[in-house]
């Protein structure tokens, strides 16, 4: 589920098997915009990618259907970039990992997560 958690003052993504009813249903909210136009795409991001200390972005040579078919949504995203090729953008906390991830013959940008 994607929500607005007013103690932190931003969107999250929860997990529904961790939430408890309060009594009563807790304070009103504001409507406010969502994060992102694709719901689902801002979930799988922020599953597959942004809790880990590095994130890998790996131009693959396969088009993006065929990718999408191996790569789970909570393990990455997969975007087109032609019919021949699409990129996939996943995390791990080890390098080691992401490599496996990416293959061998693919260029990989990762940086450590800001503080």
């Amino acid at each position: 589920m994607v929500a607005y958690d007013t103690e932190r003052a931003d969107w999250r993504t929860f997990r529904l098997d961790r939430l408890t009813l309060r009594t009563p249903n807790g304070p009103r909210f504001v409507p406010r915009d969502p994060p992102a136009t694709d719901l689902a795409g801002y979930t799988s991001h922020a599953i597959s990618s942004a809790p880990y200390r590095y994130q890998g972005r790996f131009t693959m040579r396969a088009p993006a259907a065929a990718v999408a078919e191996r790569i789970a949504p909570t393990t990455g995203t997969v975007e087109p970039i032609d019919a021949r090729t699409c990129t996939l953008t996943c995390g791990s906390n080890s390098l080691d990992e992401l490599a496996l991830w990416g293959g061998t013959d693919r260029g990989a940008l990762h940086r450590p997560r800001s503080a």
